[in-house]
């Protein structure tokens, strides 16, 4: 059926018009031609978070958005150089990256056309870029450099060392986790550590791997097989787990090079990470099925050839490159029917059979070497297959740690896995992971200080996802110490550490959570009534101490016993906990009580049995061990109560289900518990939020009358001005007319005092007179008594006369010095007469 073809021409925006997919799966072809002659030649193409659009540059720089949802395209951006990388970010689904040929970045957002921001450090162009699958940081990859960028605040955080005298092939961030992958032109592969960038390890360089020369690589979808293509028809398969080359793959003959290697993600419910897509330098798209080793598929673009090829994270399209310059859309949905097939009936479409190569090499002394085992596809734990495989007898190893006492320390991982029969189920786990971390534990550094930053950051990503998983795990006071043993054991693995976590939890840790918050009664009681029934006087010796079974039996159980023994000691206990029935551990508690009896019969005060059960002690893990199967063994049914534990039961798969109801009491307590606390939180704020609008409402009302009485204030202070200014008026006219009034005042007062002055002086000069005459009388012979007494009375007379004037006269006077002082507003125009010679002043 043909495709119809599209032409976007000079157009910003239009239409995209599919067809229904023939057998090849192609439903649109889209070419760009300027001017109606020249064509622009797409060159490079990247799909989005979700799959759903994907943006197209040409060698002009143009950059299309083609939206296969709304079908639709637009033209997001025009520049003038080339660009040589384009991806989209997962910090933003709208925010993509292209790197253009003078070596500068730049970010922009395909819905506001705008330009974020410019990451500038490269001196050559770049070649690739890889987004970290938080979508916070970035790699970009030069000839010469690679540089880690932050996408949040857009700055350069450092330039990733390289070997000097040999070139950088490519680096980028795993698709799970954080672990980045850099190779080198010497065929080196390095995995570093994407948060402290420590290298976790190297893989080791094949023989003869100068003939391969690695040029693409490809990462499974759970980050456990790498492969590799380069100037060869081979491909190597890695297990990232195992650290070692798996097998060798044999492309057909025509196949001299490969170009580009991507897995077909998620188009099966299980098929994931099967169907590997080998884009060859024969310009022919291969479909390999890894399981199998067979070519299941091959795709070619007839008269044009495909030249570069783009799967969309969903797995659901694929976009190629042709050789004319245009892009063919592909749905892969379309190929199901031809991938369902028997791949006997697909011989037209596909390839022989591949080869697989046994590795025949020789060593440095010219010996032939022995051949490197074969191992299955399926041995590197696909995790959409089922669980894992019985690798291992559990008989056989229950007999072996029985003799032993203990695994070998190199293959404890892998004996643990099989023991546990852990489900690996890498998609899960890495959606709880991914997520922020949980609140419960975002202090927790502050309670539980590691020196170590990475170990502190798994034990944080762990304690997230396991709260995540059960909520209840987020309430755990003692989840973090319960945890930590585990997370320093397998802290470069953290899907194991978790699986083993939740499983041990889940058999082991029966009937814990039913009294939450409180310690489990159930399970403490076990231990006492085992106790009792082995070493009565030591139970009577804690009885009379006021001791109990939450402080002799639970510290053990919270710290599963990390606090007081060793981690050798904690690794020979737990291979035979993990080995026996989920009561060993019970009875691994009575046995650490009975090991330290004489100890703890000589301790009597309550502190120092607290410091005893959280200090490591000093004793024989093997004797602790040897006594618990005694323990274990000597012990009644009806004691012990093993019936009320159910035996080991693994993990399901389907997301994790647990196998029996332990945490529902738990789940719905913390759930009421925090229900309640978010009712009163919420009736906290409303009353909040009403004292906060009637607060509001009291100062827009207090506000508005201080306004208007600020106002009236002023409008007071502007009218009394005219008023003081007519009262200064009123004073001074006042006071001009009450001066000449004091003037004449003062006259006529000193007018009075010259007349007083005169007629005090003539009344003296009339006594004189007066007493002369009288001595001259008195000089006579003969006076008369009746004289002297007339002249007595006349003399008194005058003198009432005189002292009557001065009265009247102030009388005369007073008014109008009392009109003067009223009217005078100066105290000194009252000053009294300073005049001596006048009596009456």
């Amino acid at each position: 059926m043909s495709v119809r073809k599209q032409d976007v021409r000079d157009r910003e925006t239009g239409e995209l018009r599919l067809v229904d997919p023939g057998t090849d799966g192609l439903v649109l072809t889209v070419h760009h031609t300027v001017n109606g002659v020249q064509t622009a030649h797409f060159q490079y193409v990247a799909f989005n978070p979700e799959g759903s659009s994907f943006l197209a540059t040409d060698h002009l720089g143009h950059i299309y958005l083609f939206d296969l949802i709304k079908l639709s395209f637009s033209l997001v951006r025009k520049f003038r150089k080339t660009c040589t990388s384009l991806v989209f970010t997962l910090h933003k689904p709208t925010e993509y990256i292209a790197a253009l040929s003078d070596g500068s970045i730049a970010c922009f957002d395909t819905e506001t056309c705008h330009r974020e921001n410019w990451l500038r450090g490269h001196e050559s162009p770049v070649m690739h870029i890889s987004v970290d699958p938080s979508g916070r940081r970035a790699i970009s990859t030069s000839e010469k450099t690679a540089d880690l960028w932050d996408l949040e605040s857009y700055q350069h955080l450092r330039r990733l060392g390289v070997k000097r005298d040999v070139g950088l092939q490519t680096v980028f961030f795993f698709p799970v986790g954080h672990t980045i992958l850099s190779c080198f032109k010497d065929n080196s592969i390095f995995a570093w550590d994407g948060d402290s960038l420590s290298c976790n390890y190297q893989l080791p360089v094949p023989a003869r791997s100068h003939e391969f020369n690695y040029k693409c690589f490809a990462v499974s979808r759970n980050g456990q097989v790498l492969v590799a293509g380069g100037k060869s028809a081979r491909l190597h398969v890695w297990s990232l787990e195992r650290q070692s080359l798996v097998t060798r793959l044999q492309l057909p003959t025509d196949v001299r090079a490969v170009r580009h290697l991507d897995f077909l993600p998620q188009l099966f419910s299980n098929r994931n990470d099967e169907i590997l897509i080998a884009f060859c330098q024969d310009k022919a798209v291969r479909f390999v099925h890894l399981k199998s080793r067979h070519v299941v598929l091959a795709l070619a673009g007839g008269a044009d050839v495909l030249e570069k090829t783009v799967v969309s994270p969903t797995g659901r399209h694929m976009v190629a490159v042709v050789a004319s310059g245009a892009i063919c859309v592909y749905e892969t949905v379309a190929l199901d029917e031809n991938l369902q097939q028997p791949l006997a009936k697909l011989v037209h479409l596909s390839e022989a059979k591949l080869v697989t190569q046994t590795c025949l090499e020789k060593t440095q002394h010219g010996k032939r070497a022995r051949h490197h085992p074969k191992y299955p596809f399926g041995s590197l734990r696909n995790v959409e297959q089922c669980t894992i495989p019985e690798m291992l007898d559990r008989k056989r190893l229950v007999t072996f740690i029985k003799n032993f006492g203990q695994y070998p320390a190199k293959y404890r991982q892998l004996i643990w896995q099989s023991l546990l029969k852990l489900p690996q189920n890498n998609q899960i786990f890495t959606s709880l992971q991914n997520k922020e971390t949980h609140q419960a534990f975002v202090e927790l550094q502050k309670v539980y200080p590691r020196s170590s930053p990475k170990l502190h950051r798994v034990h944080i990503r762990i304690l997230s996802a396991l709260a995540r998983w059960m909520p209840l795990f987020g309430e755990i006071g003692y989840l973090p110490q319960f945890v930590f043993p585990f997370v320093k054991l397998f802290q470069n693995n953290h899907l194991l550490c978790f699986e083993v976590v939740a499983t041990l939890i889940a058999s082991w840790c029966q009937h814990w959570f039913e009294c939450f918050p409180r310690p489990p009664e159930s399970i403490l009681a076990v231990v006492e009534k085992v106790l009792c029934h082995h070493d009565d006087v030591l139970l009577q010796h804690f009885v009379t101490c006021q001791l109990t079974a939450q402080e002799y039996a639970w510290p053990l159980l919270e710290t599963l016993f990390s606090e007081v023994l060793n981690q050798e000691e904690w690794l020979c206990l737990f291979d035979n906990v993990f080995s026996n029935k989920p009561a060993f551990l019970l009875m691994a508690v009575v046995a650490y009580l009975l090991c330290c009896r004489q100890r703890l019969m000589s301790i009597v005060d309550q502190k120092n049995f607290e410091h005893f059960f959280h200090s490591r002690s000093i004793m024989d893990v093997c004797v602790l061990v040897r006594k618990t199967y005694e323990l274990l063994d000597g012990t009644p049914v009806e004691v012990h109560q093993d019936h009320v534990l159910q035996t080991f039961q693994p993990l399901s798969y389907e997301q994790y289900a647990l196998p029996n109801k332990l945490f529902n009491l738990g789940v719905n307590e913390a759930n009421q518990k925090r229900e309640r606390i978010r009712q009163e939180e919420l009736e906290c704020l409303q009353r909040r939020r009403e004292t906060d609008q009637h607060l509001a409402v009291k100062g827009a009302k207090h506000r508005k009358t201080a306004k208007a009485f600020q106002e009236q204030q002023q409008v007071l202070r502007t009218g009394d001005q005219p008023r003081l200014d007519l009262g200064v008026a009123a004073w001074s006219h006042a006071h001009q007319h009450t001066h000449p009034l004091l003037m004449k005042y003062d006259l006529r007062l000193d007018d009075h005092c010259m007349l007083d002055a005169s007629r005090c002086q003539k009344l003296q000069e009339q006594d004189a007179l007066r007493d002369v005459e009288a001595a001259e009388k008195l000089g006579r012979s003969k006076v008369t008594s009746e004289e002297l007494e007339l002249e007595a009375q006349r003399t008194d007379a005058e003198q009432e006369k005189l002292e009557a004037y001065p009265l009247a006269r102030n009388d005369v006077l007073d008014p109008m010095r009392e009109r003067g002082r009223v009217v005078s507003p100066d105290p000194e125009d009252d000053r009294p007469c300073q005049r001596s010679s006048c009596r009456s002043c």
